[in-house]
């Protein structure tokens, strides 16, 4: 029965204070629910570079043998570096969308906004000076803001230039972001600041950029970038990694684009030297007159081949032209059927005078059924074809001169080039 009591002595605070136990617990769980709430997040954003190494990599991009200046050893500690550089890490922040952060003020924090901003503002970098600096901006409706700096205030409206402390400064309002939110979710308090390349080095960049190699002797980089927004973070980590990989092919392009202009000034010098040693060459060989036997010979007698070649076309030429005026000259009657034999032999003009003369005797052969052959018809008919044949014959005496005399010009160039040919061997 003492055990009873004791039990129920110990018991009796905490049963009494249990209400208070439960309040306090209670309220230690809202703070902390409400501290992490309004705590600000930290995202981490990680990349992977794979170094191409042509010994253990995938590629063997030597420019040519020897020039290796695309080969590459697997130094990824100096890589590493060249990642952590000013260079890059400048040339990363040029790739980012914006230079202006966007803040909104709460009662207990103030948030920072990225693209899910209800409202942008459009600078010029060249002329703004209050860089680095927060802007206090009220928007008041769908049409008026308000600007406040040190003191300073005035009001303008959206989409219009607005001159404020002697910067010209153009505000957007988004109508995505008020479709979606509506006017009274905008109607608030905000901040903006124009950063410069130094500000965002020192502020945003330096202290949350991680740049490690996971081991010396494997070619693989991880950068690692840490921040409120969750879309910024993951766009610089992947503005660094794009920011070496250009700054690595700019590398490898200014690399060949000077071999090549190396290598054109030598062809261009080369091809100069060679021109003119050509030139000299030309002018020592007629000086001295020199010549190439065998190049003039192989010449020389391609040359006779051809001309041996035209010398039998018109000894075939002038025999069918003879024997033609030959059967005109003994049997003119024959001249219609012979003359489809040698159109080749009289040019164009004995072909159409050959065409009319067959014209002529089928339209006697048709006046003959009318007519006898002393009538007037038959007789001019006749007249007709006797003079068209005379023609012809006098075509053909024309034609026939013209080859012998081409016939004895190939035969004199011949003759000049096998005596030549003669000299030459002699």
């Amino acid at each position: 029965m003492k055990e009873v009591q004791d039990i129920k002595r110990l018991l009796f605070p905490i049963v009494k204070g249990l209400p208070w136990i439960i309040i306090v617990f209670i309220i230690a769980v809202t703070l902390t629910w409400r501290m992490t709430v309004y705590q600000t997040p930290v995202f981490e954003s990680k990349a992977v570079i794979r170094i191409d190494d042509h010994a253990k990599g995938f590629s063997d991009n030597n420019l040519y043998k020897d020039l290796d200046i695309f080969s590459e050893t697997n130094e990824v500690l100096t890589e590493v570096e060249m990642i952590r550089s000013d260079e890059i890490i400048y040339r990363a922040i040029d790739l980012m969308p914006t230079n202006v952060d966007y803040f909104r003020i709460g009662d207990l924090r103030t948030s920072e906004m990225y693209f899910d901003t209800p409202f942008t503002v459009n600078v010029d970098s060249s002329c703004f000076v209050e860089f680095d600096q927060l802007i206090d901006l009220n928007i008041l409706s769908k049409d008026l803001y308000q600007l406040m700096f040190k003191g300073d205030t005035i009001k303008c409206s959206f989409n219009k230039d607005c001159k404020f402390l002697g910067n010209t400064i153009r505000i957007h309002l988004s109508p995505q972001y008020i479709d979606e939110h509506g006017v009274v979710n905008v109607v608030d308090t905000y901040q903006f600041r124009v950063n410069s390349r130094r500000n965002i080095m020192s502020s945003f960049v330096n202290e949350h950029l991680f740049v490690k190699e996971i081991d010396k002797n494997i070619g693989i980089i991880t950068i690692h970038f840490e921040g409120e927004n969750p879309q910024k973070v993951s766009d610089f980590t992947n503005a660094v990694a794009q920011a070496y990989l250009d700054d690595h092919i700019d590398n490898k392009m200014n690399a060949a684009n000077l071999t090549e202009h190396f290598l054109q000034n030598r062809m261009d010098e080369t091809e100069k030297k060679l021109i003119e040693a050509e030139s000299e060459l030309e002018k020592y060989r007629l000086k001295n007159r020199i010549l190439n036997v065998k190049q003039e010979t192989e010449t020389d007698l391609r040359k006779l081949s051809q001309l041996d070649i035209q010398l039998t076309n018109m000894k075939m030429k002038k025999v069918a032209l003879d024997s033609l005026e030959r059967y005109i000259m003994v049997d003119r009657d024959r001249f219609m059927k012979l003359s489809p034999s040698y159109e080749a032999y009289g040019g164009l003009l004995f072909t159409e005078i050959v065409k009319k003369l067959k014209s002529l005797e089928a339209d006697k052969v048709d006046l003959l059924t009318r007519f006898t052959p002393q009538s007037e018809e038959i007789r001019v008919l006749d007249q007709k074809i006797a003079d068209l044949i005379d023609y012809v014959m006098e075509n053909i005496k024309n034609h026939r001169s013209s080859t012998i005399f081409q016939l004895k010009q190939i035969e004199d160039d011949i003759e000049k080039g096998i005596t030549t040919e003669i000299i030459e061997q002699d």
